[in-house]
């Protein structure tokens, strides 16, 4: 067993951030200039110079070198021919203006955009030409990102709209003016118990709430816990996950569910074995690693992971930061049983034992907003006086 990056594994050699879903955040952005966003199709990829040119350089004396050009290829213009050939920049999808690019990841691209008719930033999120190929794909990418456009919660990253426009398909997210909770990880290393259940006591109240819809988020990890730079957290990309998952066979190649570092054990082995359960010992992995710094399971890859998981013995977490009182590491071991029959049923439990201790944040103390400190959580206090 390795400990290491809790992003990486050292086979897999790759982010968690660069699978499954992408974040809305601004993040060292490469200008639109940059970036070609174009539509799916077969990639014809334009001659070298030095080819397209030889016609026209060797034109007989007197001869008008482009036109000479024509004549040899049939009347055809060859630098028409081949600026035709490179991939045009677009500026416009639908009704949204796309500003400059904010990421990439398994998906597809993320842009920042403008949605012209109601003048407001979105992010808008793109798949990539090799996954727009796939119709079936496409179908249940639009149709989950729709469902998560019924989620309407203060803590839950809003959907605005899901829609293919001159073959880009695309679905308009909620613009956060901040970090992931992962960017701050990689900055603090370890929160204090009070920040922690701040976090988690508001995305289990999200969570909560996408289940009493029969939703499943599927990929609850500190990349998709966005905090605003008020200090609200929001739970990001809801829905999405299921896309991919439902891909058979991105399934069985083991490609785009990422390296399965928050999920649970059967839902690392089968993608399709998910419920609340699932979540609920995700948000339990992410809660352990904001208090330790450290992933209660690792590997060298990702069935040594699995492995790990499976037999579900791991470092208490009180153990690696004394910090965290025994009641609270005892509620951390329930939500990430191994078995899913043993563990929390329901975030509303989660959400009484977790606030029942009177030790959550009101607002995160390392953010401050305008006023000076960060904006306090009306679930979070709901929580704590629910003991």
């Amino acid at each position: 067993m390795a400990s290491g990056d809790p992003r990486r594994t050292s086979a897999a050699g790759k982010k968690s951030s660069d699978a499954l879903a992408e974040t809305n955040i601004a993040s060292g952005s490469d200008d639109l200039g940059d970036t070609n966003l174009s539509p799916p199709g077969p990639v014809s990829t334009p001659k070298p110079a030095a080819a397209r040119t030889p016609v026209a350089a060797a034109a007989p004396s007197g001869s008008k070198g482009v036109a000479g050009a024509k004549a040899s290829n049939g009347g055809k213009d060859v630098a028409s021919e081949a600026d035709s050939k490179k991939p045009k920049k677009v500026t416009q999808v639908g009704d949204f203006r796309i500003e400059k690019k904010l990421g990439q990841g398994g998906m597809g691209t993320v842009f920042l955009a403008t949605q012209v008719s109601l003048d407001r930033k979105v992010a808008l999120k793109t798949l990539s030409p090799e996954f727009a190929k796939k119709q079936d794909f496409v179908k249940r990418f639009l149709r989950e990102a729709r469902s998560m456009a019924r989620l309407q919660h203060p803590n839950v990253v809003q959907v605005y709209a899901a829609d293919s426009a001159g073959g880009v398909n695309y679905a308009a997210i909620e613009f956060i003016d901040g970090r992931s909770m992962q960017g701050w990880m990689n900055e603090l290393k370890q929160l204090d118990v009070g920040d922690a259940l701040h976090v988690v006591l508001v995305c289990a109240d999200a969570l909560k709430h996408a289940h009493d819809q029969n939703m499943i988020h599927r990929d609850i990890k500190p990349d998709n816990i966005l905090v605003t730079s008020k200090g609200v957290v929001k739970v990001a990309d809801f829905g999405l996950a299921k896309a991919l998952d439902e891909d058979v066979s991105m399934t069985q190649s083991g490609t785009g569910l990422g390296t399965p570092l928050y999920m649970a054990p059967e839902q690392a082995r089968n993608a399709k074995h998910v419920d609340k359960r699932t979540d609920i010992y995700a948000l339990g992995s992410t809660l352990y690693y904001f208090l330790t710094g450290k992933l209660p399971f690792t590997g060298e890859n990702t069935l040594e992971l699995i492995v790990a998981k499976e037999k579900g013995t791991f470092p208490h977490a009180r153990k690696l930061n004394p910090q965290i009182p025994e009641r609270l590491d005892l509620m951390i071991d329930k939500m990430l049983m191994k078995d899913p029959n043993h563990r929390y049923a329901d975030c509303a439990d989660i959400m009484r034992d977790l606030g029942g201790l009177g030790l959550a944040n009101p607002a995160l103390s390392f953010i401050e907003s305008g006023g000076g400190t960060a904006v306090a959580s009306a679930a979070v206090a709901a929580a704590s006086t629910c003991a």
